[in-house]
C-alpha cells in the first residue's frame, strides 16, 4: 500500500490514525509514509502524532535505525552456506525521507532546524560513530528526494562533506556508511550528475556510487591520526545535542 501513491491516499482519506496508531511498529510506519503526501502531512498535524515522532527520532530513533540497518546488512552478509537462495536487504522507512518529500515538510525541517542539527553532528568531533553514521543515514533520506536535495542538500554543499568523509575519515565504520547513503543519494538524478562533477560515478537503479579513479582518490588509503579523525573542519559551527545513553560511549573511536 505505502509504495502505491493511489492506495496511499486513499488510506489518507479513510483518517484512520486512531485505528493505525494502536498497530505497534507496522501502522506506525505506515502513518510515518502518510507524510510523503500533502493530504497525510496535512491530516497528521492535526494530531499529535509528528512533533512526537520528531523528538524520538532526533533523541534516539536515527541511532535505532543504524542498528536495524546494519544488523539486516550482517545477515545478509553471513555465510551462504547456512541459508538457500539470496538475501536482500530493504532500505526501511524513514521519518525525515518521507518528510521532506512535501514542501509542507521541508519548511517544517527548516523552522525546527533538524536538518543544521544533523549536518552538524556528523561534522563534529565530539560524536561517536554510531550518531555520526546515524546523522549520514538522516541526510541520505533527505538527499535521496527531489525536493529534499534542492532544498537543502545543494544550500549546504552536503555532497562535498560526506565524500570527505568517506574518503578520509579513520573510522572504518563510517567511512563504509558514506558508501551506502551515497548509492541511495545518487538515485537523485540531480544528485547523480553533482556526483558525477565530483569524481563519483552512479548506477542509479542499483544503488551504487563509486569513484571513477579509485587508485587516486584516497578510498582504500587509511593514514594514521592520532586519535583524533579527519572531520571536515568547514562545517556550520553548531550546538550539538547530548545524550544520555552510556552505551555510545563505548563506542567511541576517539
Amino acid at each position: 500500500v505505502a509504495c502505491n501513491t493511489s492506495l496511499l491516499d486513499s488510506l489518507i482519506s479513510k483518517r484512520a490514525f486512531d485505528v493505525l496508531s494502536t498497530m505497534g511498529k507496522p501502522g506506525k510506519e505506515l502513518l510515518t509514509r502518510f507524510l510523503s503526501r500533502t493530504t497525510g502531512f496535512s491530516y497528521l498535524s492535526s494530531t499529535n502524532f509528528v512533533d512526537n515522532e520528531l523528538i524520538f527520532w532526533k533523541a534516539t530513533g536515527y541511532v535505532s535505525y543504524v542498528k536495524s540497518v546494519e544488523s539486516s546488512l550482517a545477515d545478509a552478509f553471513a555465510s551462504s552456506v547456512w541459508r538457500k537462495g539470496t538475501t536482500q536487504v530493504s532500505v526501511p522507512v524513514h521519518l525525515y525521507g518521507e518528510l521532506v518529500q512535501t514542501k509542507e515538510g521541508i519548511k517544517l525541517l527548516e523552522q525546527k532546524g533538524d536538518f543544521e542539527d544533523f549536518l552538524g553532528l556528523l561534522c563534529s568531533d565530539k560524536a561517536t560513530s554510531l550518531q555520526k553514521r546515524g546523522a549520514l543515514w538522516v541526510l541520505a533520506h533527505i538527499g535521496k528526494t527531489k525536493l529534499g536535495y534542492k532544498e537543502l542538500f545543494v544550500k549546504y554543499d552536503v555532497l562535498r562533506t560526506i565524500i570527505h568523509i568517506a574518503t578520509h575519515c579513520t573510522c572504518l565504520a563510517v567511512r563504509g556508511t558514506c558508501f551506502y547513503v551515497l548509492g541511495l543519494i545518487c538515485t537523485t538524478r540531480s544528485a547523480a550528475r553533482a556526483l558525477q562533477n565530483l569524481g563519483w560515478e552512479s548506477k542509479r537503479e542499483s544503488f551504487i556510487c563509486v569513484p571513477m579513479a579509485v587508485k587516486d582518490c584516497g578510498v582504500f588509503t587509511v593514514k594514521d591520526c592520532g586519535t583524533e579523525p579527519l572531520w571536515p573542519q568547514d562545517c556550520p559551527a553548531l550546538e550539538i545535542p547530548t545524550y544520555s545513553d552510556p552505551r555510545d560511549e563505548v563506542i567511541k573511536h576517539f
